[in-house]
């Protein structure tokens, strides 16, 4: 990106106030044209991948999830290059320039003031992209995915129990009982004359096993939002620590012993409320799993040992990543 590719000379105030809002106005542009790209690849999951899930004949909407994945691949590689560009450009340089204009900081504190600032301000700035990003890609892939779970669950129940009333056994005759729902072919022995009868469930009720995860998430969408909130709170605090860490350093050097002491109390309180959030939202999010689970097991009561083992699997790679 090159933002740093000309520096102003250590001791002139001046060329430093012009260079970094040279810098700052060139980030602002560099962020807008990635956002640009965003909005346009958004655009085209959320008018275009209705239809394309809609056409899609396959059980499993292969094809729809390939045109999904090829989109948010793209977003993901721009979320990338503006995620490395402000790690080397902003928070690197940052540090760099603090560095280069030392002998200048001890003499001039706005020198650093003006450097700090601006650093503060291109975080906020990238920060707030972020969340836009995120936001437009969660609407566009909700929008385009957006189905009535609920309502087909009931198809399903009612097909269920149009197909289970007429079952009787093949042998004696006598009406047999269906429990639950099953989804592939089932033995049913007649108490009657013990004869295993074979209990075929239609194609409307196999595709049960296609929308019980998505209806068990949707049934708890309100948890996954607060989660979601979390996670922004967390990467808020993340930077005002680092921000307030940032301006310590500043305040132990410059500043009367007072004005360090409450910037120490300042870094201390966003440590504890960044760790404190960080906490409940891995708190939320596990419990938003395991309810996400206990609904997907009254839904497929006969799949509960295996999809108890894919959630464990499911914490352990939080919980690996996270905590």
């Amino acid at each position: 990106m090159g933002f740093f590719d000309s520096k102003p000379k250590p001791g002139n105030l001046a060329e430093v106030t012009e260079a970094t809002a040279q810098l700052e106005t060139r980030w602002l542009t560099f962020l807008s044209k990635l956002e640009e790209k965003v909005i346009e690849l958004t655009e085209g999951l959320r008018t275009e991948g209705k239809s394309v899930k809609d056409q899609d004949v396959d059980l499993y909407k292969r094809a729809y999830y390939r045109f999904k994945m090829g989109i948010t691949g793209q977003i993901g590689q721009i979320r990338d290059k503006a995620r490395n560009t402000w790690q080397s450009e902003i928070l690197g340089k940052k540090d760099q320039l603090n560095y280069e204009y030392q002998a200048n900081l001890m003499s001039n504190r706005p020198v650093y003031d003006i450097i700090w600032e601006w650093g503060n301000r291109c975080d906020e700035t990238y920060r707030r992209w972020e969340d836009r990003i995120h936001q437009r890609e969660d609407l566009a892939i909700a929008e385009a995915e957006h189905e009535d779970f609920e309502a087909q669950y009931q198809t399903i129940q009612e097909d269920h129990d149009k197909v289970k009333s007429n079952f009787c056994c093949t042998q004696c005759g006598a009406p047999l009982e269906i429990d639950r729902i099953y989804t592939i072919s089932t033995y049913i022995t007649c108490p009657q004359c013990q004869t295993q009868n074979t209990f075929m469930p239609s194609s409307t009720v196999r595709g049960l096993e296609l929308i019980a995860k998505p209806l068990a998430e949707q049934r708890n969408r309100a948890l996954y939002n607060t989660y979601r909130s979390l996670c922004g709170k967390t990467e808020e605090l993340f930077t005002c620590h680092h921000q307030a860490q940032s301006k310590l350093k500043s305040d132990q050097a410059f500043s009367p012993r007072n004005v360090a002491a409450n910037r120490d109390t300042e870094v201390f309180a966003l440590k504890e409320s960044f760790h404190n959030t960080r906490a409940q939202r891995d708190e939320v999010y596990l419990q938003y799993l395991r309810n996400v689970y206990d609904a997907l097991h009254e839904i497929l009561p006969d799949m509960k040992a295996q999809n108890e083992k894919v959630l464990e699997r499911h914490i352990a790679d939080y919980k690996a990543r996270n905590m």
